[in-house]
């Protein structure tokens, strides 16, 4: 179920059914006129048997990145899958949470590289060096930028033919690599990146 509350009563506005799915990770939610546009990361709850013993017996759940778009004049939610396929740690620049946003970062297929999701033109852009692990990518804009994209990404990979860890700087704009800077250990692949 979908449920809208409104913060200052406490008051459940909307309440909405949905098919079941599963999912580890939101990506950002945000009002349009009288919708409200949620994005989410749908996982296959069947494959996470290493995670819930009880997946094994269950029904396949949708997977990719799914768009929700909750009417709250209507009462109606429609979704569209937009990645249909094994993503996950989506992530939107901080200052853009709650906001309309046009740009989405994100891990591919079990870590082997990062995406840039466009949701103007619905197209994919892909950063996939070979033999690599990344971690969820950190944004950090540009500090006079004019445009959403205009910065870094952030993102520490471990690549698997040398076995050494990097901190690697991608153009956000472009997914270009501007900078690889080796770390002085292994740093074990870890769900979630942060830049301060």
């Amino acid at each position: 179920q979908f449920r809208v509350v409104e913060r200052s009563s406490g008051k459940v506005v909307s309440q909405i059914k949905a098919k079941a799915i599963f999912s580890f990770h939101h990506a950002n939610a945000y009002d349009d006129g009288n919708d409200i546009v949620i994005d989410l990361v749908g996982n296959d709850f069947k494959a996470l048997g290493r995670i819930f013993p009880q997946a094994a017996n269950s029904q396949k759940t949708e997977e990719g990145l799914l768009r929700f778009r909750l009417s709250l004049s209507k009462q109606e939610l429609s979704y569209e899958n937009l990645i249909n396929r094994f993503i996950d740690f989506p992530r939107v620049p901080s200052h853009l949470d709650g906001k309309a946003y046009r740009y989405l970062y994100l891990v591919d297929a079990s870590g082997i590289g990062l995406i840039k999701y466009d949701f103007l033109e619905k197209k994919e852009y892909k950063w996939q060096p070979k033999n690599i692990r990344a971690i969820e990518p950190a944004f950090v804009p540009s500090p006079n930028a004019t445009k959403e994209d205009e910065g870094v990404l952030l993102t520490v990979i471990h690549e698997k033919d040398s076995n050494r860890a990097y901190l690697v700087v991608l153009n956000a704009e472009n997914l270009a690599e501007i900078a690889r800077a080796a770390l002085p250990d292994i740093l074990p692949i870890s769900f979630h990146g942060q830049f301060f």
